[in-house]
């Protein structure tokens, strides 16, 4: 927050954009925290937050760049996809701004954006309670609580925009 406006601030120090409000919220579970995101500066443009959708690479890439200050509102898919990969959050070949997004990619895209790549890319230090190659991601996940759960290999299904109905 910035200490003489109180406006929500980017890590930077740049003013997030938004607010982002929503008009089909209503009876949805996750409706308080999208629009305290929203509220923030972090989330969709043009009124929808559509939470019966599911989350694509170009959802959470555009999420990301928001939470960094960035007002991506008129931005086309190559320019955040060159954005998402020059921050890191995604290889520059694994662009694909249409395919529904897993918790386990979207975890690898946050740990990223916070500078966490590096040490989850490390092997033969993490606890028998994570297994393969996505064990440091999922052991930063846990205990940074960006997961809930521990072994997140089992949750490579597409998820919603926040919530399910």
């Amino acid at each position: 927050m910035d200490a003489l406006t109180g406006k929500p601030v980017a890590a930077d120090g740049r003013g997030t954009t938004g607010p982002y409000t929503y008009d089909d919220l209503d009876g949805a579970p996750c409706r308080a925290a999208a629009e305290a995101l929203g509220a923030a500066g972090v989330g969709f443009a043009g009124g929808r937050f559509e939470p019966d959708s599911v989350v694509t690479m170009r959802d959470a890439a555009a999420l990301l760049l928001a939470s960094a200050g960035m007002d991506v509102t008129d931005w086309d898919d190559g320019t955040i996809g060159n954005e998402a990969a020059w921050y890191g959050f995604i290889g520059a070949d694994d662009w694909m701004p249409d395919a529904a997004i897993t918790r386990e990619v979207f975890t690898h895209m946050i740990l990223s954006a916070s500078r966490y790549a590096a040490a989850a890319e490390l092997t033969g230090i993490w606890s028998d309670a994570f297994t393969g190659p996505d064990a440091g991601y999922a052991a930063i996940a846990s205990a940074q609580k960006v997961s809930k759960r521990t072994l997140y290999s089992l949750e490579k299904a597409a998820i919603p925009r926040l919530c399910a109905r």
